[in-house]
């Protein structure tokens, strides 16, 4: 089967988030399963990446020139309108997986393009207000979510049905030896609830925290970030890396502080893999993704701060509690509905349907 992934998003390299983890793992997988797999996504300016791309435009006359940085083809560009019918031209997919960033233009765009393939939305967010109109049905068209909560607000929102499939994790990827040293917060947003890491720092001077760059940030962000955290001597701030064990590796506890909806939560699944509990936001997709690896926490309550507080230095300092829950983390991330095989074997089941 050939499975062409569709974003308006930028691609690893050059964006690292959870939508582009999960494609990469996915595209990857699929590889190996003998499909002929590629990813059309949008391109940023800045860096290696995009300057070797503009050569390459100018060169070929291409929209969007393909590379292979990540192991399968990866077509990059800036006018994703143009480079569709080239690519599909081109590629000639059989179904294509519209990931996060599509619009509701991009799929009626793709549901009557000329060509003949499948549509399938695979949706990781219900941020539905971005999508610039509404989802639809159509007979080109089937829709994936990443948990039972996206289903059910799809569903609820729309009248949509979909097949439930959770993002793919490698755990090969993020196991490691850890020493258990410090609380690591990814992606210091206001949305993912900065403040509250920064207030759970400033309570535990004693406790080294990590705050970690996921989604790639401007210079600008970066300095307001360090702004706020610059008299909290226990915040130690990082820029994004593509080598999370080297993370995990240093890695106690895991803060989800979110002030969102997040519809799964994909730091959960790989603290899991080292047995490292989660705290989190009692929101969204996120109690699906912790469950009995951690301790869920609602925001909306008066008392919020000193229930994460709570939470957090219990955890800290009770040993015989940090193992319990350090075991059922462990137990939660071999569960059979996340392993990559199954995900695999359940995906080219809807596609093939």
């Amino acid at each position: 089967m050939k499975i062409l992934f569709f974003t308006t998003h930028s691609h690893l390299p050059q964006k690292k988030g959870g939508s582009q983890s999960s494609t990469d793992e996915l595209a990857k997988r699929l590889s190996l399963r003998g499909h002929t797999v590629a990813v059309l996504c949008g391109l940023e300016s800045w860096g290696k990446t995009g300057v070797i791309n503009r050569i390459k435009q100018k060169l070929s006359g291409r929209s969007a020139p393909p590379d292979k940085y990540n192991g399968y083809v990866v077509f990059r560009t800036w006018n994703l309108n143009k480079a569709t019918d080239e690519v599909i031209a081109e590629f000639k997919p059989d179904c294509i997986i519209c990931q996060a960033g599509t619009r509701v233009v991009d799929l009626e765009m793709l549901c009557f393009h000329k060509a003949n393939f499948f549509v399938f939305v695979y949706v990781h967010d219900v941020l539905f207000h971005l999508l610039e109109g509404d989802y639809f049905k159509h007979p080109r068209l089937r829709y994936i979510s990443n948990s039972e909560f996206t289903r059910k607000r799809l569903l609820q929102k729309y009248g949509l049905e979909s097949m439930m499939i959770p993002p793919l994790v490698e755990s090969a990827d993020y196991v490691t030896k850890t020493c258990r040293k410090y609380v690591l917060f990814v992606n210091p947003n206001k949305e993912k609830g900065l403040d509250i890491a920064i207030k759970l720092a400033e309570l535990n001077p004693d406790i080294p925290f990590l705050f970690l760059e996921s989604w790639i940030l401007d210079e600008k962000k970066i300095k307001v970030i360090k702004s706020k955290i610059a008299c909290v001597n226990n915040i130690n701030f990082m820029r994004a890396t593509g080598e999370m064990r080297a993370i995990y590796s240093k890695t106690k506890l895991a803060i989800i502080p979110s002030r969102v909806e997040e519809a799964w939560g994909r730091i959960a699944t790989e603290a899991h893999f080292n047995g490292i509990p989660v705290i989190a936001s009692n929101i969204g997709g996120l109690p699906e993704s912790v469950g009995p690896g951690g301790i869920l926490i609602d925001n909306s309550k008066d008392d919020y701060l000193e229930q994460w507080n709570d939470a957090l230095t219990t955890l800290w300092s009770d040993e015989k509690l940090y193992n319990f829950y350090s075991a059922e983390a462990l137990r939660y991330s071999n569960r059979d509905e996340i392993t990559p095989n199954y995900l695999i074997a359940r995906l080219e089941e809807y596609l093939s349907r």
